[in-house]
């Protein structure tokens, strides 16, 4: 047998495992894709009261499905202090974890007073089936009013269930 035709084998087995992710490509399903993900998450803040406010997060996940941006992001209310947080800075970098999650940072809320919270909100999928879209609890480890963490710190936590643009899975 010729050194080409054992050639030819081999590489047409390595060209067929590039698109295959494993373990190691690790992804959001589908890339590329937008979707949106909401729910009421709790908004808490050195000195202040916590309030509830429903968030919602439009995400655009980019090919290969390990990075995307949230491309607008709206605050409404749940509490009569939610249309006084702005989100700023938009977009925000979005990552896929090694633990099945998606990190997204760069958030910053500035509330009517011009005080702010910064950090990164981490939104996991959990033990869910695939494809169901449903996200667990994220919290935002930041800064409030320009105090660092942790005398100025801030939370952003609570449910987050995709709600248009799935079903959306994190491998």
């Amino acid at each position: 047998m010729s050194k080409l035709s054992l050639a030819l084998p081999c590489m047409a087995m390595a060209l067929a495992t590039l698109g295959t992710p494993t373990a190691s490509q690790a992804q959001i399903i589908p890339a590329p894709s937008t979707f949106t993900i909401s729910g009421p998450l709790l908004f808490t803040s050195v000195g202040g009261p916590p309030i509830t406010c429903n968030v919602s997060m439009t995400i655009n996940s980019h090919p290969g499905g390990m990075t995307g941006s949230v491309s607008s992001a709206a605050v409404t209310p749940g509490n009569f202090v939610c249309p006084g947080l702005f989100p700023r800075g938009l977009p925000w970098p979005v990552a896929r974890t090694s633990t099945g999650s998606i990190s997204i940072s760069n958030i910053r809320l500035e509330t009517i007073m011009s005080t702010y919270c910064t950090g990164t909100l981490h939104v996991s999928w959990g033990s869910n089936p695939l494809g169901t879209g449903s996200a667990d609890t994220g919290t935002m480890p930041g800064n409030f009013n320009g105090n660092p963490y942790p005398t100025g710190s801030c939370t952003l936590s609570g449910p987050m269930t995709v709600t248009s643009g799935g079903p959306v899975s994190v491998l």
